[in-house]
């Protein structure tokens, strides 16, 4: 949900920066003729490249508002399910989504920074400061970005020193609910070959929910970022190291109790009653380091990319959305990975091209998860009486009450990783051009999960309730798998002008195998609580499998007065791994197999050379197949076979109108209107009426002026209609009575 805001920008830029940049849409800046990209890992053109892609420059999405990954969901084709915390088991590309919070497994969809992969929820929805650009790959990845792409790719790339000249920028504003905002950049030459670059970010505010029960609005935020940045260039020679650090303290999801007709039971999408009288907590701490060093030979370019990461995400949220104290959840969870690659790419304008490369990685990540209920809140809601006056009559003395009904428990996981791939393109004739890639991946995983004890006596009496986890652990169950995947691409490319491009494709996505961080395989009966049986494993998933087929064309027509790009495809999706309750039980489980059909598009328009269009629309159409009735049932107990994929909205659409107006002798005046638009979706796998989502639409304005090219001022105005509306919704009537 978001609400009206008003903020003013002002801005300051010194000597050197590019101001037309900065006054750019979303989808490209007015003074730059096309955006490059590197996806197939060599700089093109991004209408060069016969991928479903969308590429937005760094100034367009400081223009828009765009603050981190989960905004893009209103702008990319096919992109949707936001939500307002670290978490990323919301996003859906083209229907393709992972709902587990667990550690034990990666998201179906590819978060990369500067080449390098940044996908781990509590990590990954990292600020968006000072970029040179932000491509989405929409659609498997496997040949080009491997395991962690299998629906498609997001790649975040952060802007480069420049040697040519001193350049800076200094930018502030406020808004309503205590919004504040400062970022910057400077740009400093060394020499004619090494320059370094500093940028900032702080973004703060207060939150627009209301708790009834009391403490300070919610989904408020406190977030801040530094990046200093080495660039060196020598002949062939170059180099880039960046190192980043970013703190965020904002509100994880806020859930509100909803009543029989869907409806919140307090009347309002932005009143709710937690007992988390100081707000949900996400917390995350975020280091990177990269470094990226290249030679270009005659013939081909040798480059290693090096990434190093670690995190430190807390996160708190009260599930059951009332004042009540029944699912209290947290998640403390820290971090490291470490990766290199090598490339070799061809160069040269021949009839042959290709590359080749290798890649390893190791990813550690821990977690501890808990989950709490007031003993007196327990006994009332399952039984309809105190605990002291219940509990003595099986205890056979007085009750003693603890700290509450707690269930706890840790997950660790340690993957080793390393690829290799390649891919040879030829020019069939002069329009015609094929090309055949393969990657072959390993990934070996170890996890190791614990359960602990309850001191309840609710729990030594009735057992577990098996919300978290429906067992203890007698000794740490440790797991381990390896997988092996081989991802060939075939790309056939037709170009009969240079302002014309017809391709198709396909090409083979996966997810490697997971675990899941809540149950074991195999439980010994046990009182109060089952164990582990002996020989016990922590549950495992296979890897998830995709089959993608695409055609697209893209172009320019009517003599550049309108630039388009069109797809549309067809997948085959097999051991979708989804995370469902079973019972009360959640679990992660292959749920079957998947089929979706979709046709997405991007028009751009440049009627005057002060008026820039941009319309983006994506229909979708997901079924759900061979799902058994253990992994998801409707209420009248028939299978959910044929049930739409979570977080994928039938149709999405979106338009914006942005331009520049000279007033005066250097004065201008800039402005730019957006509307986004998503049909309903499904939160859940059932497809049931309490967990759809309606459809929504938002309107935001920008509007300002800037003088000499040195000073700007801008204000904003987000969602303007004040369209109010719930990121998802958890419909648990049936095992705990509410939604």
């Amino acid at each position: 949900m978001r609400t009206t805001t008003t903020r003013i920008s002002f801005s300051v830029f010194l000597a050197g920066a590019l101001l037309p940049g900065l006054l750019a849409p979303a989808w490209a800046d007015p003074d730059v003729d096309e955006i490059v990209v590197t996806v197939q890992k060599r700089e093109q053109a991004a209408q060069d490249v016969p991928i479903a892609l969308s590429a937005f420059t760094g100034a367009g999405l400081e223009r828009s508002g765009i603050g981190d990954a989960k905004d893009l969901v209103n702008f990319v084709p096919g992109l949707s399910g936001s939500s307002k915390d670290s978490y990323v088991d919301t996003i859906s590309m083209r229907g393709i989504s992972t709902n587990d919070f667990g550690v034990g497994g990666d998201p179906s969809i590819g978060l990369y920074r500067n080449s390098v992969w940044a996908g781990r929820s509590g990590e990954a929805v990292s600020s968006f400061y000072d970029l040179e650009r932000v491509e989405v790959l929409r659609g498997p990845q496997g040949l080009l970005f491997g395991r962690g792409a299998a629906s498609g790719v997001i790649h975040l790339v952060t802007a480069r020193p420049d040697p040519s000249g001193l350049s800076g920028e200094i930018r502030v504003g406020a808004g309503e609910r205590g919004q504040y905002l400062a970022s910057g950049f400077v740009n400093v030459p060394i020499n004619e070959n090494l320059a370094i670059r500093l940028a900032a970010f702080h973004s703060e505010e207060d939150g627009y929910v209301d708790n009834t029960f009391g403490g300070d609005d919610l989904i408020g935020h406190d977030r801040n970022a530094i990046r200093l940045s080495l660039a060196y260039e020598d002949g062939p020679f170059s180099l880039l190291a960046i190192a980043e650090y970013e703190d965020r303290e904002q509100a994880g999801t806020i859930y509100s109790l909803l009543d029989g007709g869907g409806s919140p039971v307090t009347g309002d999408h932005l009143r709710v009653a937690s007992d988390l009288l100081d707000g949900a907590d996400d917390e995350s701490s975020i280091f990177n380091l990269s470094i990226e060093a290249s030679y270009e030979f005659e013939t081909a370019t040798l480059t290693s990319i090096t990434g190093a990461r670690t995190h430190e995400f807390d996160y708190r949220e009260d599930v059951d959305g009332s004042a009540i104290e029944l699912l209290d959840f947290s998640q403390d969870q820290e971090g490291e990975y470490f990766s290199q690659e090598f490339r070799l790419v061809s160069n040269g304008d021949g009839p042959w091209r290709w590359l080749a490369g290798v890649s390893a990685f190791y990813d550690e990540v821990e977690a501890d998860f808990r989950l709490r209920a007031d003993e007196d809140t327990v006994c009332g809601f399952f039984v309809g009486l105190p605990c002291g006056v219940l509990l003595p009559v099986f205890l056979g003395g007085p009750y003693t009450p603890s700290e509450g009904v707690i269930e706890e428990g840790s997950g660790k996981g340690e993957t080793y990783g390393a690829a290799v791939y390649g891919e040879v393109g030829y020019q069939l004739t002069d329009t015609l051009s094929a090309s055949l890639g393969l990657r072959f991946s390993y990934d070996q995983r170890e996890f190791t999960l614990v359960s602990r004890p309850s001191t309840s006596d609710v729990v030594q009496v009735f057992g577990r309730l098996g919300l978290l986890y429906a067992f203890e652990t007698t000794a740490p169950v440790r797991t381990e798998d390896d997988w092996t995947e081989l991802s060939p691409r075939v790309v056939l490319e037709y170009k009969p002008s240079d302002d014309l491009l017809f391709f198709g494709s396909v090409s083979k996505g996966f997810k490697t195998g997971s675990f899941d961080s809540f149950t074991v395989d195999q439980l010994a009966p046990g009182v109060p609580s089952p164990t582990e049986a002996p020989g016990a494993e922590v549950s495992a998933v296979d890897p998830e499998v995709i089959w993608s087929y695409e055609i697209g064309s893209k172009g320019s027509l009517l003599d550049g007065l309108v630039d388009y790009g069109l797809s549309a495809y067809y997948y085959d999706y097999e051991d979708l791994q989804q995370q469902v309750l079973r019972g009360a039980i959640l679990t992660v489980a292959n749920v079957g197999e998947a089929r979706g059909t979709g046709v997405e598009g991007e028009f751009f328009v440049h009627p005057h050379e002060w008026v820039d269009l941009r319309v983006a629309f994506a229909w979708s159409d997901t079924e759900i197949e061979e799902i058994d009735l253990t992994a998801c049932a409707l209420a009248s107990g028939a299978s959910c076979e044929g049930n739409r994929l979570p977080f994928n909205p039938q149709w999405t659409a979106s338009g914006q109108v942005s331009g520049r107006l000279p007033i005066r002798d250097r004065w201008e005046f800039f402005y730019l209107a957006e509307i986004n638009y998503s049909s309903d979706f499904d939160s859940a796998l059932d497809n049931g009426r309490l967990a759809r989502v309606d459809s929504f639409t938002q309107v935001n304005f920008r509007a300002g002026v800037e003088f000499n090219e040195k000073v700007q001022l801008d204000l904003f105005l987000d969602n303007a209609f004040d369209d109010e509306h719930f990121d998802a919704i958890l419909d648990i009537t049936t095992d705990l009575g509410f939604a």
